[in-house]
């Protein structure tokens, strides 16, 4: 599946509008940049994996509770049961190339 191709299942199946805006450079493997009908910037991915929409509610839980407890992460936003494809709010700034505790 492509990512226009996802972005139209999200459409017409939670009636979500996200414009594609192409790749992300390095990080994320497979993550793209989307645009949602209010202005914001998301990122996006999704998996063909058959248990991914399984596994997503559980991930999604920990990873809000770790960004709101200041780890610098992405803001999840909904997963959408279409092919398992979070989008997520994009971080403002710079990316680091390695982490450091």
């Amino acid at each position: 599946m492509i990512a226009d191709a996802v972005l139209a299942l999200v459409a017409e199946q939670h009636g979500v509008v996200i414009g594609l805006e192409g790749p992300c450079p390095g990080g994320e493997n497979g993550a793209f940049y989307g645009r949602c009908t209010d202005g914001r910037r998301v990122v996006f991915k999704w998996s063909e994996e058959t248990d991914a929409a399984d596994r997503l509610p559980t991930l999604v839980g920990a990873l809000r509770r770790l960004h709101g407890s200041g780890y610098p992460l992405p803001l999840y936003g909904p997963a959408f049961a279409v092919a398992g494809a979070p989008a997520y709010d994009d971080l403002s700034g710079p990316s680091s190339s390695s982490l450091t505790s």
